[in-house]
């Protein structure tokens, strides 16, 4: 009988997200015709092909001798890439996204220890309806991260939990998108998800089986995209992913929201902010969050 309610709340439970779900786009259909005054023509420049290509080269540096209130000397430094690829010719578009990004930083007594790291590559088609602000698209999106990652314990030996395609994920994407406006999108459609385990000593750390290199899943993706100019020089890019297995309940959900605040000092210098939160009960069920502060160099080759 437990057993039983609980398979009906979770019944319950997905019916009541896409509901909530297909009322949210109902809404947004309703306001459909207001919207497309407000989205700008595609510009001379989206289309056929451009090309956007920036590097930034962040650090921090700290140094201390005999100094009374104490410190630890530390050097950190953090490089990202930005390669952006974009095509659109009538009602078809196709958008091709490479973010890389790797950091260190050494400190006295503790040695080198990495900061940021990230691999993430999405390639989407769209086919444009005759009312622009929809669309039909499907997405491949690949992440991953280039060097091994450990948990560091004061007393205890560190904690192996990442290396190269240890884990990656590999997600495919089929639905229809909304873009009221230039600088926000939501996207809704079918999915199927690989995660990946190369180094299989991780592999339950990461909800597969002992020794299993692949768990694969199908589910509900919904996902939104922000980026403007909110203040001068200032721009806010933000992003919600989210992943809902056909097999799990929805308090199950998988989920990504990646928020960078990069505010240009001038042509050639910046400072940004990362903030993010993930949530994924595979590996634990308490929420992970990650920030980063960084101000350095930044160069716009493309």
């Amino acid at each position: 009988m437990i057993n039983m309610t609980k398979t009906q709340n979770n019944r319950r439970l997905k019916s009541l997200f896409f509901v909530s779900i297909f009322s949210l786009l109902t809404l947004f259909a309703s306001t459909s015709s207001m919207a497309q005054s407000r989205l700008p023509a595609i510009p001379d420049s989206l289309k056929d092909w451009n090309f956007h290509f920036a590097g930034a080269l962040n650090g921090s540096q700290a140094a201390y001798s005999n100094w009374s209130q104490g410190g630890v000397n530390a050097l950190a430094v953090t490089g990202a890439t930005n390669f952006k690829a974009l095509y659109r010719e009538n009602r078809f578009g196709y958008q091709l996204d490479v973010n890389l990004k790797y950091g260190q930083a050494r400190l006295q007594g503790k040695g080198v220890r990495k900061t940021d790291d990230m691999i993430k590559i999405d390639n989407q088609i769209d086919l444009y309806m005759e009312n622009p602000v929809y669309s039909a698209f499907a997405l491949v999106s690949f992440q991953s991260q280039f060097d091994k990652g450990f948990k560091y314990n004061d007393n205890a030996p560190d904690e192996f939990l990442s290396s190269f395609l240890s884990p990656a994920y590999l997600q495919e994407v089929a639905g229809y998108s909304y873009q009221p406006v230039d600088f926000f999108k939501v996207k809704l459609g079918f999915s199927f998800k690989q995660t990946i385990i190369k180094d299989t000593v991780l592999s339950t750390h990461y909800g597969l089986k002992p020794n299993h290199y692949l768990k694969s899943e199908s589910g509900a993706y919904f996902g939104l995209q922000f980026q403007k100019t909110i203040l001068p020089n200032v721009t806010l890019s933000s992003s919600f992913d989210s992943f809902t297995s056909f097999l799990k309940p929805v308090s199950s959900t998988d989920f990504t929201w990646d928020n960078e605040l990069i505010g240009q000092i001038n042509k050639f210098m910046s400072a940004n902010l990362q903030f993010s939160l993930v949530y994924n009960d595979d590996v634990t069920k308490a929420l992970q969050v990650k920030q980063v502060l960084g101000l350095g160099v930044n160069i716009t080759i493309l």
